[in-house]
């Protein structure tokens, strides 16, 4: 937007669908043109500053900063979204934080950072799991495990991207306590979250590699990219991959041990 020199927060007013309006903005501070980026805001080397995902529940918003790690707004008064608390984790770790879902009524956000490079040449990223029951002081309290395999040799991108983003937040409480996660070349990962200090790996499905190529990629290997995930109330999974389309699938692992 002019007067910024990255992407923020637009909260848009839809109540008339055939002429949306601004309703309000947050940003990054140091983001916009003049402003000086304020201690605990200025990026270390390499690292870029945006606003990536929000996801909002009731008069709260949970916003990905890419680089800057996560921040929770107060949107109770939408013309004037306020900060509450930024939790930045990289460096040492890899960043770029792409989703941060709400779990309402257990106090918790699941944030994932996307792997953006190929081969694993990039830092580690990880699936955290945030405490924020005193959400003025946010706290990561553990990471999701990684898959094991040989999937850094497979070719293009190895690591998270996204669970299901539901603008519906209460809407996750219907799944319990199993979370599906894509992860590129390593498909879809079903991780249960009953003890959020010990998520525990319960289950994956990967699709075959694609034999042609019917997506945007580079002329690289051929090579399965599981992107995004949505279920719906069903149970449904619905999984999309950079080269093959859609996936339907169904979990038939274990419950939950809570």
């Amino acid at each position: 937007m002019n007067g910024f020199k990255e992407r923020l927060y637009l909260i848009a007013d839809l109540s008339d669908p055939s002429n949306p309006r601004q309703a309000g903005l947050w940003w990054i501070p140091g983001t916009r043109e003049g402003e000086e980026e304020p201690p605990g805001w200025v990026p270390f080397s390499g690292e870029h500053f945006h606003v990536h995902g929000i996801i909002p529940h009731r008069d709260r918003a949970y916003v990905a900063l890419v680089d800057a790690g996560m921040a929770i707004v107060d949107i109770s008064d939408v013309s004037s979204p306020r900060l509450i608390s930024h939790l930045d984790w990289g460096p040492p770790y890899g960043g770029y934080t792409h989703t941060t879902l709400p779990l309402p009524g257990r106090g918790l956000v699941v944030a994932t950072d996307e792997s953006t490079k190929n081969n694993c040449q990039e830092g580690d990223k990880r699936v955290w799991v945030v405490d924020i029951r005193e959400e003025r002081n946010p706290v990561t309290i553990s990471s999701f495990p990684v898959p094991q395999g040989d999937f850094c040799k497979r070719g293009l991108r190895f690591g998270p991207h996204n669970v299901p983003q539901r603008h519906d937040a209460e809407a996750a409480q219907e799944q319990g306590d199993i979370l599906f996660l894509t992860y590129f070349n390593a498909g879809l990962r079903a991780f249960d979250i009953s003890d959020p200090r010990l998520p525990k790996e319960v289950g994956y499905f990967i699709p075959p590699d694609p034999t042609e190529r019917y997506g945007p990629l580079p002329r690289t290997r051929l090579v399965t990219q599981t992107q995004d995930v949505l279920v719906d109330r069903r149970g449904y999974i619905f999984i999309t991959d950079r080269n093959h389309g859609v996936w339907i699938l169904r979990y038939t692992g274990p419950k939950a041990s809570r």
